[in-house]
């Protein structure tokens, strides 16, 4: 059996190629086979979109939360084969599958809980003094959106992940553009979609699903002017590709990119005199864990040039090295790491195939200052150290770091309250600050920023994570009357 697109409602009758996802932890190809749709299915996917936003866009509230529900609701029922599939392609184990699972239910009912807000159409109305007009904005929907399934959140920031759920609670029809390195997964998740969809009545072409394993499909998602906005969540250089396809169009359209982040991690002396033991064990999890193949890896610590700074430091890089080589999502990934690793440090071999040692590298700050390989991101279970002498030595530091998604402080509370030049530039950066405490898990709320200063997002104003990240797909309107 080879598994195809869907347009909309059907299957894509042909494909240009067939295509298999890796496990990682058993060195070899899965069964299932994909085939790779054509552009022009593509093309026909986006007519079907743009044709099922006329009656979508105008869809009730209660509809489009009812569907956002039903669809959580029908992915815990299809639970087990999900997880299942997940780590065939993953090489994640089946807790991080389940958890992974429940955060993609908790935002697909929460973004449909909160459209019954009566406010969350943000209304405002302005009585004009000396004039019988009177004028009120309303938000709507801007139109199909496409989506491109990301490399390490197969569930969470894929096929039905924060930008499809928040795309179609604004009233947005989507065609995802399935991640190839885990496309059995993708193909799972949109057929439960799918399959509510039909049962609650929306229209044909509210939501498609591309299968792909090159780049054609994604260039013309991107440069079709039916298509009127992008979710992406991945590396700078994907995210940038997109932006500069999209600014190229006739018509310009918003690349919502959430993309790469070092994450900086700033410890003061006293904290950790009190909790080193804490810090250190937390931040040994939070840089190895899942082979560091978060976002929100903490990748660049911080720390005091003092004896306990030191002494930190020297603990942590024991717990990262005697912490068991971490399995990668996919060869290509870890290929990548070990190049990049390679160009700047030492690699450290272990015996398992597309497996990477948890490391600390501890850089002297001189080094540091002058070489922009230390603030880049490295996508694996590796974090860089600096020890600062002073305040203005830090504050130096942090001058020269690009836009993030997270920042965090370890400090006392007086520490933090004298630091607050150091905060504020920090604050300038990125899109969430973290004190006491670490930057891996976004808590999905409505008050959560999962965003930040380009390179970490395309857009500082917006987030990708929370309820607030449904106005990414709306726009204002004015009605002026009398």
């Amino acid at each position: 059996m080879i598994y195809k697109s869907r347009i909309g409602f059907r299957f894509s009758d042909e494909f240009l190629d067939v295509f298999q996802t890796f496990n990682c932890l058993g060195d070899t190809e899965n069964p299932e086979k994909f085939g790779a749709c054509t552009v022009q299915d593509a093309k026909e996917a986006i007519e079907l979109a743009k044709s099922a936003h006329q009656s979508y866009k105008r869809s009730s509230v209660e509809f489009r939360a009812r569907f956002l529900t039903e669809i959580a609701n029908e992915l815990d029922q299809q639970r087990d084969s999900l997880v299942e599939m997940f780590c065939k392609e993953s090489s994640l184990p089946a807790a991080r599958g389940n958890s992974e699972l429940d955060r993609t239910l908790l935002q697909l009912r929460s973004y449909g809980a909160y459209l019954l807000n009566p406010s969350w159409n943000r209304p405002l109305v302005s009585e004009i003094p000396n004039s019988p007009f009177k004028v009120s904005t309303e938000l709507r929907a801007i139109g199909p959106v496409a989506v491109f399934g990301s490399s390490n959140f197969p569930f969470a920031y894929s096929t039905a992940g924060g930008d499809t759920a928040s795309a179609l609670a604004a009233g947005c029809p989507v065609i995802v553009k399935a991640h190839s390195m885990h496309a059995g997964t993708s193909y799972l998740v949109a057929e439960c979609i799918l399959k509510v969809a039909q049962e609650v009545g929306a229209p044909d072409g509210v939501f498609s699903h591309l299968l792909d394993n090159g780049f054609d499909i994604g260039e013309e998602l991107v440069t079709n002017e039916s298509i009127k906005a992008v979710g992406f969540t991945g590396s700078i250089k994907g995210g940038r590709a997109l932006m500069d396809l999209a600014a190229k169009r006739l018509g310009p359209i918003p690349v919502f990119a959430e993309m790469g982040s070092v994450n900086p991690v700033v410890f003061f002396n006293n904290e950790l005199e009190k909790n080193s033991e804490l810090w250190i064990d937390k931040f040994t999890k939070s840089i190895a864990t899942d082979a560091g193949q978060f976002c929100t890896k903490p990748g660049l610590l911080f720390v005091p040039n003092s004896e306990i700074g030191t002494s930190f430091l020297k603990d942590l890089s024991y717990q990262l090295l005697v912490t068991e080589p971490q399995c990668h999502l996919h060869p290509k990934l870890f290929n990548s790491f070990k190049e990049q690793v390679d160009e700047t440090f030492k690699w450290i071999p272990t015996k398992l195939p597309y497996h990477s040692q948890p490391v600390l590298r501890i850089v002297e700050a001189k080094l540091f200052l002058n070489d922009y390989n230390y603030y880049e991101e490295y996508f694996g279970p590796q974090a860089i150290a600096v020890q600062y002498e002073s305040v203005e030595q830090l504050f130096i530091f942090l001058e020269k770091l690009q836009g993030q998604l997270t920042a965090t402080f370890i400090g006392t509370k007086s520490e933090i309250e004298e630091q607050e030049t150091i905060v504020e530039v920090l604050k300038e950066k990125a899109g969430r600050i973290i004190i006491n405490g670490v930057p891996t898990g976004v808590t999905v709320c409505d008050s959560m920023v999962h965003g930040g200063v380009y390179p970490a997002a395309s857009d500082s104003r917006f987030t990708a994570v929370g309820t607030q990240s449904i106005y990414r797909f709306l726009r204002p309107i004015a009605v002026q009357q009398i």
